[in-house]
């Protein structure tokens, strides 16, 4: 498969993380230094959502808490969906995930996750939407990388795009409402809105 390479890092955002109140909490080891505010921010995807873990542990006592790394504590159950989706296709477009070394044919509607590569051949092009309903546009010989999961979106001050082979529209800066920074082999360059 031939295929240039285009990892975006500002308009991959925004993955649909779902507290399930039926479901029991989880449990999550505490790692290093963390609060629970990033906590909240890192298995909930919003840091808004720290109420419901000071809710499920109330053992932690009256802020400001003090956690332990390798301390237990618990988190409302959260079920992912995907980060984006496959919302058009024209031609050979492939999927490949990311423990998988063989593209896949892509399917149009099939969701997408975090650090899938989806790439279109010759004469080929597709539209990905993602999970907060910005879209990207593949055209041919592209390679994209989704990242996620993230809920909040992603830091718009510095957006960039790394190209590694190939043509990048500068449409870009419309997914972000700001200039893109675009880095090649050789240059360096800010793309405008438009």
């Amino acid at each position: 498969m031939r295929l240039s390479l285009a990892t975006l890092s500002a308009t991959a955002v925004a993955a649909v993380a779902v507290a399930r109140a039926d479901q029991p909490p989880d449990d999550y080891v505490v790692q290093g230094d963390e609060t629970c505010m990033e906590i909240a921010a890192k298995v909930l995807g919003d840091r808004r959502l720290l109420p419901e873990l000071h809710r499920l542990n109330p053992q932690l006592g009256p802020l400001p808490h003090v956690l332990r790394p390798g301390q237990i504590i618990k988190v409302p159950h959260v079920e992912r969906g995907p980060d984006a989706r496959l919302t058009r296709k024209i031609g050979d477009v492939r999927v490949r995930r990311p423990s998988d070394r063989a593209w896949d044919a892509a399917k149009r509607g099939m969701d997408l996750f975090r650090a899938w590569r989806v790439g279109s051949e010759a004469r080929a092009a597709a539209e990905i939407t993602f999970a907060d309903t910005q879209q990207l546009y593949l055209r041919e010989h592209t390679v994209v990388i989704i990242y996620g999961p993230e809920r909040r979106r992603a830091r718009v001050d510095a957006p960039e795009a790394v190209l590694e082979h190939g043509t990048l529209r500068s449409r870009l800066a419309e997914l972000t409402g700001g200039p893109v920074t675009v880095t090649t082999p050789s240059a360096t360059a800010e793309l405008g809105a438009g």
